[in-house]
């Protein structure tokens, strides 16, 4: 079976937070690499395309789920994988703020430090790399900057809801 891998390389770090929400593995694999790049997102008060700030490559592999892979310093992007609910998705480098929020399936792994509250409300079967316990689940969940986090969520897990220690 052949899958979509979406490859999105830091050309530029924006001037100004931006939120990711929406960039998703399934909501890109059927989309041209054109579509991808003007893809708008909010920075300040203007919508600018995706192809401001990342190169796009879109590659088939072997597999049945589709991928994204973020490289590059993205810590001024916050919610990337915000209701990630399938795929995977990889960040080669930091990531901003609320990483992995509300996850709800796939598999998210982030090689760099994550931002405040990652993995906040998300329905993770599991949470590795330097995490905490919800106290009132005691399900695990990211919740502070760390050299690496890895999670995987299912419908069937307890929502954590934690906040930074």
């Amino acid at each position: 079976m052949t899958a979509v891998r979406i490859d999105l390389t830091l050309r530029q770090a924006p001037s100004l937070r931006v939120d990711l929400r929406g960039l998703l593995p399934a909501t890109l694999a059927d989309l041209t690499v054109a579509q991808i790049e003007q893809l708008p997102f909010g920075h300040g008060n203007h919508s600018v395309p995706l192809a401001e700030w990342f190169s796009v490559q879109r590659h088939d592999t072997d597999g049945d789920q589709p991928a994204l892979r973020l490289v590059g310093d993205c810590s001024r992007f916050d919610r990337i994988g915000t209701g990630l609910a399938a795929g995977s998705l990889v960040v080669e480098g930091p990531a901003g703020d609320y990483v992995g929020a509300g996850m709800t399936g796939g598999e998210l792994l982030v090689h760099g430090d994550a931002g405040l509250v990652a993995g906040c409300r998300c329905r993770a079967a599991w949470a590795t790399g330097p995490h905490r316990r919800c106290p009132a689940t005691s399900t695990a969940c990211a919740a502070a900057a760390s050299s690496w986090v890895a999670m995987r969520a299912s419908a069937s897990a307890t929502a954590c809801a934690a906040a930074r220690p």
